[in-house]
């Protein structure tokens, strides 16, 4: 699909272009940059692209992703070509590794639930079940925070975008509050582990319901319905475990998407 360069695609996502919604969030902030082409044609989501890109520009090759990747399109390279921060990240040891750690000002807007960087750039927007219309997640101030999580730097994401680092931080915070304030996500956050505890939630549900539920929330939290969680948060138990400190919590790290393609923290 090919997508306008130089300008926010969240101005863009009128009705009759929904597709930028669904867009990868690091897209949405790499391609504020003018470059070579003003307008380039990524295919899917676009993040398998990047490591293709990435491994281009630095001569490295970091990951073991060894799934499908479409090639580049020569409007995309020709764009490139004709960037400045975007290229140079590329090329950087930085690309496509997450930092080890968050601003202090943008940590604090997750409260005592903080997930690592890393985890974060490989669970959303790719671990949500699939929304065409105004997903949950879906904004800017959410793409620059996923971005910072890709390996981008504050610097890099202000001059990328034109703003300055102070604009860049309080759309971090904005997208951390916006995460936060999505029940699927806050559950993600919390890492709790639910493997011992019986069927609490759904009460009135058949007994496969309320089975399934569980082993959903299990599995990744993030990639239940949200009818689902809003009724199980209707369960004074279910909410009762959520809230309080008796649910234990998971010894591994969050659960993240089957195809690993940001790198942790060197």
């Amino acid at each position: 699909m090919f997508y306008d360069t130089g300008r926010c695609l969240g101005s863009m996502a009128t009705p009759n272009k929904l597709r930028e919604r669904t867009l990868d969030p690091l897209w949405h902030i790499l391609l504020h940059e003018k470059g070579g082409y003003k307008e380039v044609d990524i295919p899917g989501n676009g993040r398998k692209l990047l490591v293709t890109l990435s491994e281009h520009y630095s001569e490295e090759y970091h990951w073991r992703y060894i799934g499908h990747r479409s090639p580049p399109s020569e409007s995309l390279w020709r764009w490139i070509e004709g960037t400045e921060h975007t290229k140079y990240w590329l090329s950087s040891p930085r690309a496509l590794r997450a930092p080890s750690y968050w601003p202090e000002e943008v940590e604090v807007m997750f409260g005592v639930h903080v997930p690592e960087p890393w985890e974060l750039a490989n669970a959303v927007p790719f671990c949500f079940p699939y929304k065409r219309e105004n997903p949950e997640w879906y904004g800017h101030d959410v793409s620059t925070l996923i971005s910072f999580c890709c390996g981008l730097t504050i610097w890099e994401i202000s001059k990328i975008c034109g703003i300055n680092e102070r604009a860049v931080l309080s759309h971090m915070q904005s997208g951390a509050k916006k995460l936060m304030s999505i029940p699927r996500f806050k559950l993600w956050a919390m890492n709790l582990d639910w493997s011992g505890i019986t069927n609490i939630a759904l009460q009135g549900e058949s007994r496969e319901m309320r089975s399934r539920f569980m082993k959903d929330i299990q599995n990744n939290p993030l990639g239940l319905k949200k009818r689902d969680v809003d009724k199980a948060m209707q369960s004074i138990v279910f909410k009762y475990g959520v809230e309080s400190s008796m649910t234990p919590k998971r010894i591994e790290h969050r659960p993240i998407h089957k195809h690993v393609i940001i790198c942790e923290p060197r």
